[in-house]
């Protein structure tokens, strides 16, 4: 099993809907890991969704298209306080 990056290493490395089935579908503890990378995503200025939300699809071995989840990358980013 290969060891994740940090969610602020993966939110610093990308920077220059109501919640997607594919959000839903994923288990507890990566949910926790992408509501971790939206709040990296919150303390920095200029993220790219687009470049963060490859980075999670290869990270998360996802099938979803990197438009649907920077899409809702952005959603959550507009829910979390």
């Amino acid at each position: 099993m290969s060891k994740r990056r940090s969610a602020s290493m993966l939110v610093a490395n990308s920077v220059p809907t109501p919640k997607g089935t594919w959000f839903d579908k994923l288990c507890s503890v990566d949910r926790t890991y992408v509501q971790d990378i939206v709040t990296e995503m919150k303390a920095t200025v200029d993220v790219a969704p687009y470049l963060v939300a490859e980075a999670v699809r290869v990270e998360l071995s996802l099938s979803t298209s990197k438009d649907t989840i920077a899409r809702t990358l952005k959603e959550l980013m507009n829910e979390t306080p």
